[in-house]
């Protein structure tokens, strides 16, 4: 997937992290306390993380706060300023009202020194991108619900668009791929209007390489109408992936 990013993304300075949710729980239980190391949350994601009742919304929650973290620590930017003087307890990872996670630091830190990040998890992995821009990154197991919900996310000429150009894909496969791309968009969109998925249109599908794809999507809500967002995608065993970046939000 980095290859495919870096394609659609040249200019870019960026860093994804994948986590196995199954291995972190797994290493979790081999532990005598069933909490975290004081070494990877701070002390208000340790209350939030304890707060969860459900095994799988716990394991989730605290895969993609590692991964989100991980990432920004070998961020190539923020790595270079900051060599190895942050830890992972450092660093903590909140949410604002809309659920978009927001970086911070738990002792003295220009925040304009954090790159912006973006979280997701579906099935057996949580994942998480940090970047030098407005980022959206989202992975979808691959389910035949969507096949039921289509018509909310998926207009007949996407559906015609996906046919066209993915023709070695099954359907649900094709609206795994778009869901997750417009999930992206939505996520990179954050910081200021984030779009309905009707209000956002595929335009244009290119293969990179086998499994991997670059997404070109518009918006047209106002005030970004006839905008265009390229959209990095690929196919992971049966899960989505999408990453979108968008330089002109802060």
């Amino acid at each position: 997937m980095l290859d495919i990013l870096d394609h659609v993304f040249p200019d870019g300075q960026q860093m994804v992290i994948m986590l196995d949710l199954d291995e972190l729980n797994n290493s979790w239980q081999e532990k005598t306390e069933n909490t975290p190391p004081i070494s990877l949350l701070g002390s208000w994601e340790q209350e939030k993380l304890n707060s969860f009742k459900r095994e799988k919304r716990y394991f989730e929650w605290l895969g993609g706060r590692i991964a989100a973290k991980l990432a920004i620590l070998a961020h190539p930017a923020f790595s270079k300023r900051n060599s190895s003087s942050v830890s992972l307890q450092q660093l903590e990872v909140r949410n604002l009202k809309n659920g978009r996670p927001i970086p911070s630091r738990t002792n003295e830190l220009d925040k304009n020194e954090l790159p912006t990040i973006s979280i997701s998890h579906s099935g057996s992995y949580a994942l998480a991108i940090a970047a030098d821009c407005s980022c959206g990154i989202d992975i979808q197991e691959n389910r035949e619900s969507l096949q039921r919900v289509q018509n909310h996310f998926c207009t007949g000429d996407e559906k015609a668009i996906l046919h066209s150009s993915l023709p070695k894909l099954d359907e649900q496969l094709r609206l795994n791929l778009l869901w997750a791309a417009k999930e992206a968009v939505k996520k990179s969109m954050s910081p200021v209007n984030m779009p309905a998925f009707l209000d956002i249109h595929l335009v244009t599908i290119e293969e990179l390489q086998e499994r991997g794809w670059s997404f070109s999507l518009k918006l047209i809500e106002e005030p970004y109408t006839g905008k265009i967002l390229k959209v990095a995608t690929g196919l992971m065993i049966e899960y989505a992936l999408a990453i979108s970046l968008d330089p002109g939000v802060a």
